[in-house]
């Protein structure tokens, strides 16, 4: 179809976006995902995500439709995380005028800078003109393929309705006609108008619309001819309405179809009251189908007004404009975690009362004003809520409810309100749902962690502001009930939210309810809202309400006045009914109660009784004590009162509605003592249906029933002692139901979801009575006093719950998916805490924590391997598996522990990326605020492993470093930005300290919190007031780079610290000027200075890996702390017990005592390198960061080192390995690390591996390790040195290595294996060293080129190496002389080369490519090009015989494969849980030793051929061929984890689990009983 749009909607921009080159990408950074982002104003466009490539190609095209040749845009390169909790990273930006590219033809390039000027990107461009037909045209097609942003039928129908709108915009005149008819019409129609509202009193809202219509479309000029048919449909439809009598005749029978058809009428003004007020190309460029809703609408009027003519009662809901589209709920729900607990079942209005109140409310709803917020207040009983609930009818009927929201005491919080009312638009609508979502991936959001101003921000203004123009109003958002959400305290937050409703387009309604406490008074009472709000007070016109309650009580009791024929009789009644009316004092609860009450067999007596003489009830507590005192309850017999208790005070106090069986279930009542009969006796104030929730008709009850001044009635409840039963109940409930294997799962090897039926299944298995006692138990435990002599049979309960029945109980909470159980654990530990009594439950309830939180994945996977993988795996170390495990039936599966193991001191890891820097608060121990390279902070708490808040603004760059301040009540932020934020932890409020373009390396605070001291590259260090809010002094600077600053504490705290990277020490009176200058020892850079507490002492962390002690006065160096290997990142003394905790680029931490200079624990190795590490304010935990991660120690948990000197034993410590060789005895076992330690290790006589104490090290990355034939001697080479080790028979000598060699590095070595001749193979030369001297002998070159491998021959005779060049050369090792040239056989630059040592085969790697030739002829033996297929070969080697092939990966795979025909021989080994870098055969060709990036050395047998090895995924997860689960293995397990019967041992770990899988049945876990009794802790 041609889509002839006018040309005055002018031409419109699409840019381009071609690819990129010169990226530039951190390599420590993970793989790059790359986006281009195009922002005009506030609009963004962006491209499609391309992965792994830094020359990345889009060729797209995006549209910037209200750009103009003036414009500007900014153009971003970002990397976009995987995780979408996560944060993206922006690699460069530019902004681009529109001018720049215009007139230019064909690519444009574009350079992108980071913010500190640094060109990060050459972007490649194109602008492309395009007239508005096509924008159209290809909005519409983009919309049709991706099937995204727009939830409606999009294509031809779409455009069909733009012709047919732009064919009609000549047609105003009919318009003005029809609507001039239609008002005329509704005109003269007004005065019956009153009497329909005996039908709703929503019928004149359709009077209303129609009014607004008639203004709104004299304003508009152009219209379609589809509107004005419907106008006229409109018009048409009411005819009927002109003969009262006609109307009247046909209401009584179809009431409810004369209600749709005014819905609809009011439906069809909303309509096009929207669509008109478009405009003319507001209208033309709507993609939305609006002919089929014209369509549908005259349709739905025509049938209405059908069905009211032939007086048919229509069952069929209205047709509306509003289409919801599709959304994905679980999604929505897993992003906002919105509040569960849905309303409850509440009336509307009896039909004509409260009518003008509810005009009031539709006339706003449906007026367009600028208050969009109605406050609905009145007294406790007034009447809002059942108010609330009719205008919730009303809008549900017209699918205009965004939102309704029913707030009850005690159970619901402020936290959760913005998020449900966010996942509730949602659902209502699929464009807000998408927009929300948009919002939550670009600001990388955890809502949960989100201050609720800030929520209401993110997740509705934004939003909702975006989507705006494709949304019809009105949409009504209600929160009934206020007043009952949280208290005056923690609204607060709420309440600064909803202060920027104002802010949210017109659109969207709220309507408020609740008393009219001060805060809310405060609130919507105050005068900046007076514009913006719409107040109505529901006792505002006594005389109406007076009159409403009368109906309402006349329409009550009707079946009550009917009985009674006897003229006086009838009038006493109507008489009493007035008196009654008058009681109310404006009350409708009381009235409904009364009403209530009065119902019965006698109503009349009773009705006298309630309003005579010295009976009149004057107040509501009154009225309930009457209720009570008639309710035909016995309240003489003890046990029936207990009985009435324990059932009002369940109802009084649970945590969650529930139906009557479900009390009965967790109070242990039988079907004859059901409390259904209390709670029909009791109807008046409670609200019971069958299999519905039971709750009482207002909350004046609650407060009547626990009201002190009540005590003397034997209905009273006293709340202490029903929480101390309510915790008994769930406990025994819990007693009573859970069992092993609650579900009857058959199989451990599939997940939970993959069962088939269970989720039906588990409603049956896990009545709700279970599910409650389960899921709140321990708040019912946290209500009691812990220090109340009671709570020892409470203790006792939870002793017994632990020991008996905690698995069953983690059982359930897995198989419901339950993510609250850790929050429940520390609730209960902290009431443990509380408590009077010291006991050893609380140290197995700790440990249970901490053991289920390292399964918390897996047994919400699948629940059987709580039994499977936990307990097994983890006993003895952990008290509850050692507990439980001897009661488990065997799975099959044999596990067997090796060496000692200990509980890691690590509790978690926070679910962080990319952070930067951590500091604790002062104050709150449990509170880490973490800054990340993408500028945020968050403030997590480490207890919970939750984000309890989070900067509502980022950094422009990284943060760099981040402190508190003393009093904890502000965070100070640096960012290499060059701002400095300050944000206020208790208003959550920012702001910019200031901000000076230099990246900010280090800061600290002051201990009077006055100051903030800073260091930066160009401006030194700079002093800055933070009440002031400027530099208190001039900066201090040097011509280096500053890494540290601190403020001495004490009486001298007036001096800073200074440390930079040239090595100067630096001590600075800020206010006079006064300074010191110290450079370093060894001329080595300082990394980090802190003080002591007292303020005497300065420490300093060296490059080196030395921390140096000064004096603080004359900077005299005290003493020197040597230990850690690597450049010191970070110094923290602990608060409480002095102790100082460094961390280092030789990736540990260390805790050492500083009077002593002595390392208090073993060093705490992180594989990886930790930039920071920082204790509590308590001295009780540590955080480190390593990997961008937040990793969370427990301080008293690590292993002790005895108070002395550390012995430095690479062994013990986990460095990666390069290469590691084994001797021709298979007795001696060498490795290398990355960081230049060496290890060896010998076969003792009992067949253990025992390490050799060495004396020595390189200080770089080992190159090869070769041990001579005799086995007396290892040369290792390095890039620094080359070393001789001679080796001792006693392993607890030290061996000490000979420096051989230091001018000729970078190589590998080789001994003869006849004589004591050492070849060391450096570039073009060849050095042969006597061994046992180690003197130099005689220097080879066989050619001017680069020697890639050697061998020797079997008699030692000759020497072949392997040569850049192609060609191997055979020497003569006496002449040195070549005796015979091989053919070229290698590709240039090939570094995994390896020479059998007969030099008949020649074997390399390059990529995953393995290639293997035949030394003499030349040829290609074999030729694999995927041998590895997911990376690359890191090493080959051949076996002695010549007859097998080694290769390794960093895929982490071993293989090997036959020499003549490239036939993989065994199975693919994984042993080894990172890169492997080595694997060498024995001399004998029985053993294969390999090592690895994750610091292990492992052993296989050779010839050992098996079944296929069960597969250890990323994850965790043990699995076998058709990736049914086998077992989880935790991550301290995994690296020396033994899974394969060829695996012989693994070294370098102090600990190994073998796993033997071979009599595994997947059945077997249930097989059995599960053993009785209770042990001790």
């Amino acid at each position: 179809m041609q889509h002839d749009i006018p040309p005055a909607l002018g031409e419109q921009f699409w840019l381009k976006v071609i690819r990129a080159e010169n990226v530039v990408w951190k390599p420590n950074m993970r793989s790059a995902r790359l986006v281009v982002q195009a922002s005009l104003g506030n609009v963004s466009r962006k491209t499609k995500v391309l992965k792994k490539s830094l020359s990345p190609k889009w060729d797209e095209a995006v549209p910037l439709l209200n750009a103009t040749a003036k414009s500007t845009i900014v153009l971003s390169l970002i990397h976009q995380s995987r995780i979408k909790k996560s944060r993206d990273v922006s690699i460069g930006t530019v902004e681009l005028a529109m001018s720049d590219l215009l007139g230019k033809t064909g690519e444009v390039p574009v350079q992108l800078e980071s913010s500190d000027n640094q060109q990060t990107a050459l972007l490649y461009l194109q602008l492309v003109v395009k007239s508005a037909t096509d924008n159209v045209i290809e909005l519409i097609r983009s919309a049709e393929q991706n099937g995204a942003r727009i939830t409606h039928p999009s294509g031809h129908a779409a455009t069909d309705a733009i012709d047919s709108t732009l064919a009609a915009v000549q047609q105003s005149g009919d318009l003005y006609f029809a609507v001039q008819t239609l008002f005329g019409k509704l005109d003269s129609i007004k005065p019956i108008l009153d009497d329909l509202a005996t039908i709703h009193p929503f019928v004149s809202a359709a009077w209303t619309m129609a009014s607004a219509l008639y203004r709104v479309i004299d304003k508009q000029f152009k219209t379609d001819q589809a509107v004005v048919e419907l106008a006229e449909k409109l018009s048409d439809c009411l005819d009927f309405a002109l003969d009262a009598e006609q109307v009247r005749k046909k209401l009584e029978g179809v009431h409810s179809t004369v209600a749709k058809l005014f819905d609809q009428i009011t439906e069809c003004c909303l309509f096009i009251r929207e669509y008109t007020g478009k405009g003319f190309v507001g209208r033309a460029l709507c993609l939305e189908d609006q002919q089929s809703k014209i369509d549908a609408f005259v349709e739905s009027l025509d049938t209405l007004r059908r069905y009211i003519d032939q007086g048919i009662t229509l069952h069929a809901a209205i047709v509306t404009a509003h289409m919801a589209g599709r959304v994905n709920r679980l999604e929505l729900k897993a992003l906002l975690e919105p509040d569960s607990i849905g309303p409850q079942e509440r009336r509307s209005c009896q039909e004509g009362t409260r009518v003008s109140v509810l005009r009031d409310i539709t006339d706003w709803i449906l007026t367009e004003s600028s208050q969009n917020v109605l406050w609905l207040h009145g007294a406790a009983g007034s009447g809002k809520t059942t108010i609330a609930r009719s205008i919730q009818d009303y809008v549900l009927r017209l699918e205009r409810q965004g939102a309704y929201l029913r707030f009850e005491r005690g159970k619901s919080s402020p936290d959760s309100v913005i998020r449900t009312v966010a996942f509730q638009l949602a659902l209502y609508d699929s464009r807000i749902a998408e927009s929300i979502i948009t919002a939550l991936e670009n600001l990388r959001l955890d809502t949960k962690a989100t201050p609720i101003p800030r929520q209401f921000e993110d997740l509705l203004i934004g939003p909702l502001t975006a989507c705006s123009g494709s949304i019809s109003g009105p949409v009504v958002i209600i929160l009934d009930a206020l007043d009952e959400c949280g208290d005056a305290g923690t609204r607060v937050p709420l309440l600064r939210a909803l202060e920027k409703i104002t802010r949210l387009p017109s659109t969207y309604r709220f309507l408020i309810t609740g008393r009219e406490e001060a805060d809310l008074h405060t609130t919507f009472g105050s005068p900046a809202w007076s514009t913006s709000i719409h107040p109505i007070n529901v006792g505002g016109c006594p005389d109406e309400t007076q009159r409403d309650i009368r109906k309402f009580l006349d329409s009550e009791l009707r079946e009550s006045s009917g009985r009674y024929k006897d003229p006086q009789r009838l009038a006493k009644w109507e008489q009493n009914i007035g008196k009654l009316t008058e009681m109310s004092l404006g009350m409708f609860i009381y009235a409904a109660t009364a009403a209530k009450l009065t119902r019965g067999v006698d109503s009349f007596a009773m009705l006298q009784e309630l309003v005579s003489g010295k009976a009149r009830l004057e107040s509501l507590d009154e009225l309930y004590t009457t209720v009570l005192e008639r309710c035909g309850l016995d309240w003489k017999t003890g046990t029936r009162i207990k009985r009435f208790k324990d059932i009002i005070g369940f109802m009084l106090l649970r945590k969650a509605p529930l139906v009557v069986s479900t009390i009965d279930d967790i109070l242990g009542l039988s079907e004859e003592q059901s409390s259904c009969a209390v709670l029909e006796a009791l109807r008046p104030l409670v609200s019971q249906e069958p299999g519905k929730p039971v709750y009482f008709w207002h909350t004046t009850i609650f407060d009547y029933f626990l009201d002190p001044k009540h005590k003397h009635f034997p209905w009273f409840i006293d709340a202490s002692p029903h929480h101390y039963s309510l915790t008994h109940q769930c406990f025994a409930m819990m007693k009573k139901s859970l069992r092993f294997n609650i579900a009857g799962l058959d199989s451990s090897c599939a997940p939970n979801k993959a069962v088939s039926g269970l989720e039906l299944k588990l409603s049956t298995i896990i009545p709700p009575g279970l599910c409650y006692a389960s899921f709140y138990w321990a708040g019912h435990l946290c209500d009691c006093n812990a220090k109340d002599p009671a709570a020892g049979k409470l203790l006792e309960d939870v002793r017994e719950f632990l020991l008996e029945r905690l698995l069953f109980w983690v059982e359930v909470l897995s198989l419901l998916d339950f993510k609250g159980r850790d929050k429940i654990f520390i609730a209960v530990s902290q009431w443990l805490q509380n408590s009077s009594f010291t006991s050893e439950t609380l140290v197995f309830l700790k440990d249970a924590r901490k053991l289920l939180n390292i399964f918390d994945v897996p047994i919400g996977q699948s629940t059987p391997h709580i039994y499977v993988s936990m307990l097994p795996l983890m006993q003895p170390e952990y008290i509850t598996a050692a507990h439980y495990h001897p009661q488990i039936p065997a799975s099959g599966i044999a596990i067997t522990h090796h060496g000692t193991r200990t509980q890691s001191p690590r509790l978690k890891t926070l679910n962080t990326e990319y952070v930067d820097c951590a500091t604790f608060s002062p104050v709150h121990q449990t509170q880490l605020a973490c800054g990340y390279y993408d500028g945020g902070i968050e403030v997590w708490d480490i207890e919970s492993g939750e984000v309890t808040s989070r900067a509502s603004t980022r950094h422009n760059n990284h943060v760099s470093a981040m402190a508190f301040t003393h009093d904890g009540k502000k965070l100070v932020s640096g960012s290499g930005d060059g701002s400095i934020k300050v944000w206020d932890m208790n208003g959550d409020s920012e702001e910019i300290l200031c901000s000076n373009g230099q990246r900010v390396h280090c800061l600290a605070i002051s201990l009077d919190n006055a100051s903030v001291a800073f260091g930066s590259a160009c401006s030194g260090i700079q002093v800055w007031g933070l009440n002031e809010k400027t530099a208190v002094v001039q900066p201090f600077r040097t011509q280096d780079t500053f890494t540290s600053v601190a403020f001495c504490p004490g009486p001298n705290n007036q001096w800073l610290a200074s440390a930079t990277v040239q090595g100067s020490l630096h001590t600075w009176n800020f206010t006079d000027g006064q300074t010191k200058e110290f450079n370093c020892i060894d001329g080595k850079s300082y990394s980090k200075v802190i003080f002591t507490p007292d303020g005497e002492q300065l420490l300093c962390g060296s490059d080196n890996g030395q921390i140096y002690i000064y004096e603080a006065a004359t900077l005299s160096v005290l003493q020197t702390l040597s230990g850690h290997t690597s450049s010191i990142h970070s110094l923290h003394i602990s608060p409480t017990t002095g102790y100082l905790l460094s961390s280092s680029g030789d990736q540990t931490m260390r805790v050492w005592d500083i009077k002593r200079g002595v390392v208090l624990v073993e060093p705490v190795m992180e594989n990886v390198t930790i930039w920071d590490a920082i204790w509590s304010c308590d001295g009780q935990h540590i955080s480190c960061i390593a990997s961008g991660q937040a990793c969370i120690y427990d301080a008293l948990a690590l292993p002790a080192n005895s108070c002395r000197e550390l012995i430095t034993n690479p062994a013990a410590t986990n460095f990666p390995l390069r290469v590691a060789t084994i001797s021709s005895s298979n007795t001696l076992i060498v490795a290398g690390g990355y960081d230049g330690s060496v290890t060896m290790w010998q076969m003792d006589i009992d067949g253990t591996w025992k390490v050799l104490q060495l004396d020595g090290r390189h200080t770089v990355l080992i190159l090869s390790v070769t041990i001579s034939p005799d086995e007396a001697k290892v040369v290792t080479t390095s890039y620094d040195t080359v070393l001789l080790w001679s080796i001792n028979s006693e392993p607890s000598t030290k061996t000490n290595p000979r420096n051989i060699d230091t001018h000729h590095l970078g190589g590998f070595a080789k001994f003869s294996p006849i004589s004591p001749d050492l070849a060391v193979v450096t570039g073009e030369s060849v050095q042969i060293y006597h061994s046992g001297t180690g003197n130099l002998t005689a220097t080879l070159r066989p050619a001017m080129e680069r020697i890639v491998s050697a061998a020797y021959s079997p008699d030692g005779s000759k020497l072949a190496v392997a040569c850049e060049d192609g060609k191997i050369r055979v020497l003569d090792c006496m002449t040195g002389l070549a005796v015979q040239t091989l053919r070229g056989c290698l590709d240039p630059m090939i570094y995994q080369v390896t020479l059998s040592s007969d030099y008949s085969r020649v074997a390399t790697g390059i990529g995953n490519q393995l290639r293997v030739w035949d030394t003499y002829m030349g040829d290609v033996l074999f030729d694999l090009p995927n041998a590895h297929c997911t990376s690359h070969i890191s090493s080959v080697a051949f076996s002695a015989d010549c007859t097998r092939l080694l290769s390794t990966s960093l895929d982490t795979t071993i293989k090997v494969w036959d020499t003549t025909n490239g036939m993989n021989l065994l199975k693919v080994h994984r042993g080894h849980m990172q890169d492997v870098g080595s694997a060498q055969f024995s001399s004998d060709g029985s053993l294969i030793v390999s090592s690895s990036i994750d610091g292990t050395v492992r052993i296989w047998d050779a010839a050992e051929i098996m079944s296929p090895v069960p597969t250890l995924k990323e994850d965790g997860w043990l699995v076998d061929e058709q990736g049914r689960l086998l077992l989880w293995i935790p991550p301290d397990l995994r690296v020396s984890l033994l899974r394969d019967a060829a695996e012989i041992d693994v070294l370098r770990t102090s600990f190994s689990t073998r796993v033997d899988i071979s009599n595994f049945k997947e059945d077997g876990w249930r097989s059995g009983t599960w053993a009785s009794g209770v042990g001790k802790v």
